[in-house]
């Protein structure tokens, strides 16, 4: 077991884990259990996206990322999915073969915005047998790093774009669980339709 507790975190920065080696095959019985929490501060009623401070849980095994709660879309290995940005408890679990044997897994802890205070506290627990070995000390504080530069607007909303649809980035992305990262979506969301989001938008379309 591994515990960091009341770690502060400030806007737009990063804390690391320890770097863990895998020092043998985990028992296929157990799992290596990654939890992230915080205490999120409190939304209005009437919020639209009400997670007010997104952190972030970053697990790579030999440099592929496992999505926290397995994303919207998992798979049998957990390589996939979206980053969540709805829930305040983060967890990702690693399970043999998915870690072997000298895999090298190392876990990051990011602020993607910090709307309510300019820090937020947190805490992370490891839980794993004496396969997990850390080999590196977790860093001492969070360090700063500059914003991310968006990506191109990936085809991830029913097999189109997300800037190819009337309906807002964020309707897309709460009602849909689409990736509208780096798209240039409208700016009002329209009526949630019960099925997908609304018709694709046209050029130069406006609204009566």
């Amino acid at each position: 077991l591994y515990m960091y507790d009341r770690i502060t975190i400030a806007p737009n920065s990063k804390w690391s884990a320890p770097i863990f080696t895998v020092t043998e095959d985990p028992d296929p019985d157990s799992m290596v259990m990654i939890t992230l929490v915080w205490t999120d501060p409190a939304a209005s009623s009437s919020c639209a996206k009400c997670l007010m401070h997104d952190l972030d849980l970053e697990v790579t095994v030999n440099g592929n990322r496992v999505l926290p709660n397995l994303g919207p879309t998992p798979n049998a290995t957990g390589f996939s999915g979206v980053p969540d940005m709805i829930n305040n408890i983060e967890k990702v679990n690693l399970w043999y073969p998915m870690i072997k044997s000298g895999d090298i897994v190392e876990i990051v802890v990011t602020s993607d915005g910090l709307a309510v205070s300019d820090s937020q506290d947190f805490a992370l627990v490891i839980t794993a047998d004496d396969s997990l070995a850390a080999s590196v000390a977790p860093s001492a504080s969070p360090t700063t790093v500059s914003p991310t530069i968006a990506p191109d607007c990936e085809s991830t909303c029913f097999g189109q774009t997300c800037d190819d649809w009337s309906d807002s980035c964020q309707e897309l992305e709460e009602s849909y669980n689409c990736d509208c990262r780096g798209c240039d979506c409208p700016d009002a969301p329209t009526v949630a339709p019960t099925d997908g989001p609304t018709t694709p938008a046209t050029d130069g379309a406006t609204d009566d």
